[in-house]
Order: C-alpha cells, then sequence, then structure tokens
C-alpha cells in the first residue's frame, strides 16, 4: 500500500488583523528596523515556545516563526503588548544569529524594547533575565550584575542614537568580546586589589606599632629625664 504524504508549502497571506495592529509602521520606525518576515505556526498543545527564529540557511526569505495563537481570538483575545514583544524577541535573533540567550542579544533585545515606547506600559518592563541566562547560569551574582549593568548602559545610549537596529546590533556584536575579556580579567582584578588592601593593612598596622612604640620611648626619655632632673636637684640642695 502506498502511503499518502501529507506537503507543505510556505505562501504569502494577509497578514492577520491583531498582528497588523500592533507590529505596524509606526512601531518599525520608533525602532529603526527594517521588516523581518513572520511565518505563522500553530504550537501544538505541548509546545512551550510562541516563537523562534531558524538559522538563515533554514529559511525562504529569512523569516521569524510566531505562534499563530498569539494573534488569532481563542480562549484570550490578543494582546498586542505580547505580539510585540515575541516579534522584537525573534528579531534581535534574527539580526544577531551568531548568539544565543547571552550578553549581546539582551543588550539588543533591551534596545528594541527599549526604543518601542509603551504599549500600555513601558516596553522595556517586558524585556526578560531569560534574555541573557546562557551567560549567567554558573556564574556568581556580582558578575551577573556587572553584564547587566554592561548592556543596560550600552543599550540606552544606542536607543537614543540615529543608528538603525542592524548597525546596532554590528556594533554590539564587535563590542561584545572586548567585554568579555575585561569581564574574564575581573577576579584576576579583584583578587589583586584585595592583596593590595591586605597590605595596605599590614603597612598600616606596623606603622601604628612603630609610632605606639615611639611614644613609649618618648614617655621612657621624659621620665628618665624628670628622675636625672630631681637627682641633680637634689644633690644642688645637699
Amino acid at each position: 500500500m502506498t502511503a499518502e504524504i501529507l506537503t507543505l508549502r510556505q505562501v504569502p497571506v494577509e497578514p492577520p488583523p491583531a498582528f497588523s495592529a500592533a507590529v505596524n509602521v509606526d512601531l518599525l520606525q520608533k525602532i529603526r528596523m527594517a521588516p523581518v518576515p513572520v511565518l505563522f505556526l500553530c504550537a501544538s498543545e505541548e509546545a512551550d515556545w510562541q516563537g523562534f527564529c531558524s538559522s538563515p540557511e533554514f529559511t525562504e526569505r529569512r523569516e521569524i516563526v510566531l505562534d499563530s495563537k498569539l494573534v488569532e481570538p481563542s480562549i484570550h483575545q490578543p494582546q498586542p503588548r505580547r505580539i510585540v514583544h515575541v516579534y522584537l524577541h525573534e528579531c534581535a535573533h534574527r539580526l544577531m544569529p551568531d548568539h544565543d540567550h547571552d550578553t549581546a542579544f539582551f543588550c539588543l533585545s533591551l534596545l528594541l524594547h527599549l526604543r518601542a515606547g509603551k504599549i500600555g506600559r513601558h516596553m522595556w518592563f517586558a524585556a526578560s533575565l531569560y534574555d541573557i541566562h546562557d551567560d549567567v547560569e554558573f556564574e556568581t551574582p556580582e558578575l551577573f550584575l556587572k553584564r547587566f549593568d554592561w548592556a543596560w548602559r550600552l543599550a540606552t545610549s544606542l536607543a537614543e542614537s540615529e543608528r538603525t537596529a542592524e548597525e546596532c546590533a554590528t556594533l554590539i556584536h564587535q563590542k561584545y568580546p572586548k567585554f568579555c575579556e575585561w569581564l574574564g580579567a575581573v577576579p584576576a582584578r579583584e583578587e589583586a586589589a584585595q592583596r593590595r588592601c591586605e597590605e595596605a593593612a599590614l603597612h598600616l598596622k606596623n606603622l601604628q606599632s612603630a609610632l605606639d612604640s615611639a611614644r613609649a620611648d618618648r614617655l621612657l626619655f621624659f621620665v628618665f629625664g624628670a628622675v636625672v632632673g630631681l637627682l641633680l636637684l637634689a644633690t644642688f640642695f645637699l
């Protein structure tokens, strides 16, 4: 018996109204990014994704994928804020294909959310620590704060610039290796700083001991001088 194989192809369709209302020309102008094509797929009930971004070589038009349930009325009405968040997250992946959820990716994702402005609330509130989890899983909170600080400062600076999102992605990608080199040397620098502090504390302790000893010597000299003076005075009157 010959099995009948289901075959599928991608074809252009009209954007779902909920998607067009959320991801529109105004949004693209605010984030200064060229439109990224979207393929809508219906995720299975067991799936835990709302979007994904395949490597460019596995796509037809460098498209990203969004779960169609995001834009189709079902139990819940489509949420513009959620649609924009997932779209921006996957667009960040498209613009930085060499990065997963590392500090550079988090920086770009945060930048796009900052530029998106408000949809109810500020969109940057939707930026998640999930976007940086590849880098911080085995690190200390102190190193995480340094990663977050670098990403936040660079994202907020670039968000105010006239650079396109694509130019920002390139710049972040170029700056990231130098930051990683700097961050990798942090433990050695902190150890050296701690050693200098300990040496300084020891030096101060030795100096204090020397001062205390000098004070004791001066006191002894004063007492000795006083005794000698009294003896001489007594001799004078005898």
